[in-house]
């Protein structure tokens, strides 16, 4: 079983100014005395403007409480990771080995799977799954220890991503799956990690 917390969109803003402009200009046609609305129904034209107005109002409001509700309050996420944090420094083995593959737009000896083994928090040995030959020197360090998958999770919501998808498992909390996007605007930026058969050793 596991746990998902999602922050979306961090870097997208609402266009409450849009919405605003669109609003305006609406009003201001069908209060315009050439306009063909104001023509055959005078007496309607100020009403209907009202309550264009109004509802215009409205649809910006609740556009801008999503927006917040999705990307300006991260208290659920950081609670999700806190509480995975927690139960992770409660439970890690000092010796564990884990299988750890990454998802990107990059050189074939950066993406795994690896086996990764760590004693007392410190990166052992990491091995491809598939051979078991040892992983280069310039590969290694983007295999870490599961407190490197923490601290990637702090990097990405430090730098405010567009994007942030993270499981972790129920019961000893580590990250088994971060899903990065840095830019919603931007091709081949986005990475994944996905962590799995963590072992005691």
């Amino acid at each position: 079983m596991e746990l998902r917390v999602v922050r979306p969109c961090a870097r997208q803003n609402v266009p409450d100014a849009a919405l605003c402009v669109t609003a305006g200009g609406l009003a201001g046609l069908l209060n315009s005395p050439s306009s063909p609305f104001h023509h055959h129904y005078p007496s309607l034209a100020p009403e209907v403007i009202d309550m264009t107005r109004r509802s215009v109002r409205f649809v910006i409001a609740a556009a801008v409480l999503l927006h917040q509700s999705a990307c300006g309050d991260p208290t659920g996420i950081q609670s999700e990771l806190e509480s995975a944090r927690a139960r992770w420094a409660a439970q890690a083995p000092a010796v564990y080995s884990y299988t750890l593959s990454r998802v990107c737009f990059c050189r074939v000896e950066w993406i795994g799977p690896v086996t990764v083994t760590v004693r007392n928090g410190v990166v052992e040995s990491v091995k491809y799954t598939q051979t078991g030959g040892d992983v280069t020197p310039l590969a290694r360090g983007y295999f870490p220890a599961v407190e490197g998958l923490f601290a990637k999770i702090d990097s990405a919501q430090a730098n405010r991503v567009a994007r942030l998808d993270v499981a972790y498992d129920a019961t000893l909390g580590y990250p088994t799956r971060i899903d990065v996007d840095v830019n919603l605007n931007t091709a081949d930026e986005e990475y994944t990690y996905v962590a799995s058969n963590l072992v005691a050793r």
